[in-house]
């Protein structure tokens, strides 16, 4: 019994720790997601810009947010 609780332990501890350098080995990579959202961000916010969106009943601009966000 002692054994079986040593085992789950030991398993706990180990796979916690190896999450954990994931992690570390991960984080050069988290400015390069960071860049290609705001560039993703900045595109969609340029595209949407064009629309008056004082007029909801502008042509378009809804299907636009809705088409955008599907594919998001």
């Amino acid at each position: 019994m002692l054994a079986f609780v040593g085992l789950i332990l030991g398993l706990g501890l180990s796979l916690t720790l190896a999450f954990m350098a994931l992690c570390l080995l991960l984080v050069p990579v988290f400015p390069t997601i960071d860049r290609w959202a705001a560039k993703r961000l900045h595109r969609q916010s340029r595209l949407l810009a064009n629309y008056d969106w004082c007029d909801p009943m502008q042509p378009g601009a809804v299907e636009l947010l809705l088409r955008r966000n599907r594919r998001a």
